[in-house]
C-alpha cells in the first residue's frame, strides 16, 4: 500500500476505498458506519494529475493549510469516482471509567528489562518496553 501526494499528482496504490475515505476525512474506522463491504476489501490504484494552476496554488501553502487542501481534493475525487455521499452526525457513545478500589490496584509500571510470560513482544521476539508500539503493514493483507 502506498499513498503519495506530489506537487502535480496524487498516487495511491493497492488501497481500499475505506483507506481513501480515512485519508480524505481524517477519521478512524469506528467513525465510518453503514459502509458496503467492498469498501474494506476491494483494492484500487489511483493516479490523479493536479492541473498546473492548482499545483502552483498548493505550492504556496504549508503545514495544516496544505493538508486541508489535499483532503478537499481527495474528497472531490471520491465524490466524482465513487459517487460518495457522506452524512455527518454526532452520536452519544458509552464511556467506561477505571476506578481505583479501596484495596488499590496491584498494577505496576512495566520494566523494559523484564520479560512477561504472556506479555507483548516485538516482531523479533524482544519484550516491548513501556510506551513502545510496533506497527507492521503487509501489502495485500489489509
Amino acid at each position: 500500500m502506498r499513498v503519495m501526494f506530489e506537487p502535480s499528482r496524487f498516487e495511491a496504490t493497492h488501497v481500499t476505498a475505506k483507506e481513501l475515505l480515512r485519508e480524505a476525512y481524517g477519521v478512524e474506522d469506528l467513525q465510518i458506519q453503514r459502509d458496503p463491504r467492498w469498501m474494506d476489501s476491494d483494492s484500487f490504484t489511483v493516479d490523479a494529475t493536479i492541473n498546473s494552476v492548482t499545483s502552483e496554488a498548493l505550492a504556496k501553502l504549508s503545514g495544516q493549510d496544505l493538508a486541508v487542501a489535499r483532503q478537499h481534493m481527495l474528497r472531490a475525487l471520491l465524490v466524482d469516482r465513487f459517487h460518495l455521499v457522506v452524512k455527518e452526525e454526532t452520536k452519544d457513545l458509552p464511556i467506561y471509567s477505571l476506578i481505583i478500589g479501596k484495596d488499590r490496584p496491584k498494577l505496576r509500571e512495566a520494566n523494559s528489562e523484564e520479560t512477561y510470560e504472556n506479555g507483548a513482544r516485538s516482531p523479533n521476539g524482544d519484550a516491548i518496553g513501556p510506551h513502545v508500539v510496533y506497527y507492521q503493514f503487509i501489502a495485500g493483507a489489509i
